[in-house]
């Protein structure tokens, strides 16, 4: 896996084999190669709209996050890298 560090400055996208659709604040994801499906919470979907609509990297995303929840910038970013460290190992980013 990579060091998440390393891709602060980095694009992410969402392959090809995931489908995605949202219900609600959640999103649900599903691998088709698998067949597993994977729902998101609202911060979680927050974080996978912004590395993915709207094309941030990590470091803006974690900048866009930290305006909009009350959250201390070293907390947030350890989660953010967290979750992102999650998106790739499940394939669901890359």
């Amino acid at each position: 896996m990579n060091d998440i560090k390393n891709d602060a400055h980095t694009h992410f996208h969402m392959p090809a084999h995931i489908i995605r659709t949202t219900v609600e604040d959640s999103t649900i994801l599903l691998n088709i190669e698998s067949n597993i499906f994977y729902t998101l919470n609202t911060v979680a979907n927050r974080v996978f709209i912004l590395l993915v609509d709207a094309y941030l990297t990590l470091e803006e995303a974690v900048l866009q996050i930290q305006q909009e929840f009350d959250v201390e910038e070293s907390k947030l970013r350890a989660d953010v890298e967290e979750l992102l460290a999650h998106f790739l190992t499940l394939q669901l980013l890359e």
